[in-house]
């Protein structure tokens, strides 16, 4: 195999940097290295790849017939509207992605009562009806078993099932919405479905008011950083809480595979929340496999 030309990478990272100071995209460690598709995960792929507002009423809930600008609250549907996606694309590993018309994206029906349980099963299976969909760029599930059933109009999902299947999914949703939604849906989505401790108040207050967006089309982040993640797991799961882990593949050729990225979910006010992780926590490592160990494709 060819080694990378270190020139190259430097040159990336330049650019990466420069985009940074121009105030291209959310500048903070927390979002970054919390998520698998994050800028800092980015940023570690790329290292990879070389080798070494005083209203707190809810607002309105967007349904599967819904679009954004909707205004009236609306319950769950029954199917979905004839045009509700156009023409599917992949990601970078070949995996479909629907394309909604609905940028908030489309929820699906839910066809399948979801089993609540304190004992997942060792191995997590994904939930029924799983669809990937690229929603603000970024590769977002939906299923038609464990939600959600609504997205408000200001991008907040919820009705997530109270099984490890919905704590997954809450915890991509919102991770991945709080990394490529506009800042007014970034705001909303850390006000109403995360959780802040005094501790990581000044991480959350670096994202509510950084008045900066990361351009899912900008040609400097690294393609996987919109795949879908290679596997899932939870290594701790009760009725209030979770730990989720997401691996994301990497190209390398030094025997690790992928990065994996953990995320701590409460369930609270009867919906699954993200825990924003306190300064200095990195749950991110390198995987030589996603092969066992509790680790599924989704």
């Amino acid at each position: 195999m060819s080694t990378p030309d270190p020139r190259e990478d430097l040159g990336r990272l330049a650019a990466l940097h420069s985009l940074r100071q121009s105030g291209g995209y959310k500048g903070t460690t927390l979002v970054l290295s919390l998520l698998v598709l994050t800028i800092v995960i980015g940023m570690a792929v790329l290292v990879a790849v070389r080798g070494d507002d005083d209203d707190t009423s809810a607002p309105p809930q967007v349904t599967a017939t819904d679009t954004p600008t909707s205004g009236t609250p609306q319950t769950p549907v029954t199917r979905l509207p004839d045009d509700a996606f156009g023409v599917p694309t992949t990601d970078t590993r070949g995996r479909r992605v629907e394309t909604p018309t609905n940028p908030l994206g489309q929820v699906l029906p839910q066809t399948t009562d979801p089993s609540d349980t304190d004992e997942p099963e060792a191995v997590l299976p994904p939930p029924e009806g799983l669809m990937w969909q690229r929603v603000y760029g970024a590769t977002i599930p939906f299923s038609t078993s464990d939600g959600p059933t609504a997205i408000s109009t200001d991008g907040v999902p919820t009705g997530f099932a109270h099984t490890p299947q919905g704590a997954a999914l809450a915890a991509w949703q919102i991770g991945q919405r709080a990394t490529w939604a506009p800042d007014d849906q970034n705001i909303a989505l850390l006000d109403r479905a995360a959780v802040v401790s005094e501790a990581a108040r000044p991480e959350a207050d670096t994202l509510r008011t950084n008045g900066a967006q990361v351009y899912a089309g900008n040609p400097e982040l690294p393609a996987q950083m919109r795949d879908v993640p290679v596997a899932v797991r939870i290594t701790t799961y009760s009725k209030d809480f979770a730990h989720v882990e997401f691996a994301q593949p990497l190209n390398r050729d030094d025997g690790f595979t992928a990065i994996s990225v953990g995320v701590d979910m409460v369930w609270r006010d009867s919906q699954w929340k993200w825990v924003v992780p306190e300064p200095g926590n990195d749950p991110s490592r390198l995987l030589i496999s996603t092969t066992g160990d509790g680790w599924t494709p989704w």
